[in-house]
């Protein structure tokens, strides 16, 4: 299993730490003042009123974690008036029956989880003459999976935005590399034009406008939650927080940056995990966490931290871990909505995609035979209980939008579905790493993994940069098996000039033995050291969801495929906006009644999407962005945890 880390920090610290320090500061008081209460009243110098004092003071410390949090920088003051609610009857209860200690804090605890506030009403955004729309990206969900469970009886919010909304798949494109498709799908552009290109590219690649950039043009607020290439993020009024690509913890505003901070903790080197797990930053960032947390939420964390706590189990604890940082990521945004109230607001969700690529074995076992029943058992929810999950995350914010008002639309860049099983060729992949390093140009190219394929890049834009991506095109095109000279193990396709790059794909068409020999540059090397089993179980396919409600929307329509390059003139065309002559998407009509039209024409401009807002140019912490990407499996780094081409 390629990568996994130990995100265990905010799992324990989160849900266990806090309270269990509060008990131990109650504990101490309550023994300090019920020893001192004895002591002076063998002196007969007080009264034996000040047990009782020991016992008020215990209950008051056991909200102590809920107002520590209050005052977090993600806090809520108006919590305050929550914690009188358990701690005043606490009071005059415990002074009057004086119960065992013991049953103190737990009783104070759940009070105040049952009595945590639930995020405030949104308030209607400033429209500036445009009309509120929110994206829901779900990456990876596909229909298939979707409407296999609502026939279960479950994803009842899903279930309920079919019937009041539009709905159908979106066509994606290959290579199905995330941060191009979510690009394409923001800038209404091809790669080509909007130069994001892999999983290597940054916001200072970004050559196209985005719909939201066109949104700050108009003077609307904009509020974006884990949309790829948004680092450094944007100093647009609303707020901010970068996608898991990000090369530093920075957001806007700053004080939500605890998200990205929590996501790390753990997976930096071990000295440096070590010493940061007791740092007074993570503290602070548990406090916020806790601060933005909905009761439900609050609960399900809880159960989840015990659970890891309970197992010790990579596989256990990742899963779990994934599912805290998307229930945080869901309250956070909650959070910034509330305060900032932006006109267009969108929040990419990965957990589906990130537990698909490990646990899709599990979640369809019959496509691999070689699953014991315990193993079955224990994780054959693990891909359900992410879409589960993404579907409360859509409850929650159906409690807080009016579907009258805002138009809310739901997507993904692509869904999921088995990969080839069992220990045939189609489930190799070549060792990037190794390949380049043999033919001397690791320092000149870069490289992503997407499904069976390899995407080759430049590291360096410019003439040389293309001169070494074309002789590693021609290298790839000359080599050949040793044993066999007319078989070619790979197959490269054309260099997309523009984007600086091309596909390498593996020929499937031919058996690979590893005991033969590829010639590669001149170099003869054995098949079983420059391939490498894959790890992952669930691959990407082109089918996507693309569901719309709200005003204007037809309800219960099922509409026929539509394409990624659709879905920002359809944003633009929701919010209010002319949609340019250049894109080569159209409006989803489908998915609108068609009197619609007739009071809000579409309207096309010559004119471009305004262009990405300068940003201070930042170094960042690269390492955050390939731990990111060795763990689910998009780079060779993670490969002494892998299984060899042999499978052994």
């Amino acid at each position: 299993m390629p990568g996994l880390t130990q995100p265990i920090g905010p799992a324990i610290f989160l849900l266990l730490g806090i309270p269990v320090f509060s008990t131990v500061a109650m504990g101490a008081l309550f023994l300090f003042l019920k020893r001192l209460s004895n002591i002076k009243r063998k002196r007969r110098e007080i009264k034996p009123s000040l047990g009782s004092l020991g016992y008020a003071c215990t209950a008051l410390l056991a909200v102590m974690p809920w107002m520590l949090a209050a005052s977090s920088p993600m806090g809520n003051w108006s919590w305050l008036s929550i914690f009188a609610l358990p701690a005043i009857p606490l009071v005059v209860w415990i002074s009057l029956k004086k119960p065992k200690f013991a049953s103190i804090p737990w009783l104070a605890t759940v009070s105040a989880i049952l009595l945590t506030p639930g995020p405030n009403p949104m308030r209607a955004a400033e429209d500036y003459g445009l009309n509120p729309v929110m994206v829901i990206g779900i990456d990876s969900a596909s229909w298939e999976q979707i409407d296999a469970m609502i026939e279960n009886g479950e994803l009842e919010n899903l279930e309920y935005l079919k019937s009041e909304g539009s709905w159908g798949v979106l066509r994606s494109e290959a290579p199905l590399v995330s941060p191009r498709l979510w690009s394409t799908m923001a800038t209404g552009l091809p790669p080509e034009k909007h130069g994001i290109v892999d999983f290597y590219s940054t916001r200072f690649d970004l050559k196209a406008g985005r719909v939201w950039d066109a949104v700050a043009a108009a003077g609307g607020k904009v509020g974006l939650m884990e949309w790829h290439m948004t680092w450094p993020p944007n100093p647009y009024p609303g707020f901010c927080v970068p996608a898991w690509l990000a090369q530093s913890f920075a957001t806007v505003p700053p004080e939500a940056s605890f998200l990205k901070r929590l996501e790390f903790t753990g997976k930096r080197g071990k000295s440096e995990a070590s010493r940061s797990f007791f740092r007074f930053e993570l503290f602070q960032d548990l406090l916020s966490s806790v601060a933005t947390s909905s009761a439900g939420n609050t609960w399900a964390n809880f159960l989840d931290g015990l659970a890891i706590l309970k197992q010790r189990n990579r596989q256990e604890t990742y899963w779990r871990a994934k599912l805290i940082q998307m229930r945080m990521a869901g309250d956070l945004f909650l959070r910034l909505m509330t305060r900032e109230s932006p006109v267009f607001s969108a929040m990419v969700l990965y957990p589906v995609d990130a537990l698909g690529h490990l646990y899709w074995k599990y979640h369809e076992p019959e496509a691999f035979p070689e699953l014991t029943e315990g193993e079955i058992r224990q994780f054959g929810e693990v891909v359900r209980n992410a879409y589960r999950e993404a579907d409360l995350i859509l409850g929650n914010i159906l409690k807080q939008i009016d579907l009258n008002e805002v138009t809310l639309v739901l997507v993904s860049d692509h869904g999921m579905e088995a990969t080839p099983a069992g220990q045939d060729r189609a489930a190799y992949l070549p060792k990037a790493d190794l390949i380049l390093k043999t033919i001397g140009l690791e320092k000149q190219l870069r490289y992503a993994i997407a499904e069976r394929q390899l995407i080759f890049s430049v590291k360096f834009p410019g003439l040389e940069g293309m001169a070494r991506l074309r002789q590693a095109h021609q290298i790839f095109s000359d080599a050949f098996v040793v044993e066999k000279p007319d078989i070619p193990p790979f197959i490269p396709q054309p260099i997309e000039e523009e984007q600086g790059m091309f596909i390498l794909e593996l020929n499937y068409d031919t058996t690979l033995d590893p005991t033969m020999h590829i010639s590669l540059d001149g170099k003869e090397t054995l098949i079983s050291d420059l391939f490498r089993y894959e790890g992952k179980s669930g691959m990407h396919h082109d089918r996507g969801i693309l569901l719309m409600a709200g005003p204007g929307v037809k309800k219960n329509q099922e509409m026929k495929e539509h394409s990624i390059y659709d879905v920002a003139p359809t944003l633009l065309y929701s919010l209010g906006l002319k949609i340019p002559e250049t894109l080569p998407g159209k409006v989803v009509q489908a998915a609108f009644r068609p009197s619609i039209f007739e009071s809000r024409p579409i309207e096309r401009t010559s004119d471009l999407l305004p262009p990405p807002p300068e940003v201070e140019i930042q170094f960042g912490n690269e390492q955050l962005r390939d731990q990111m990407l060795n763990e689910l499996g998009y780079t060779d780094q993670a490969e002494e945890e892998e299984e060899n081409f042999t499978g052994d």
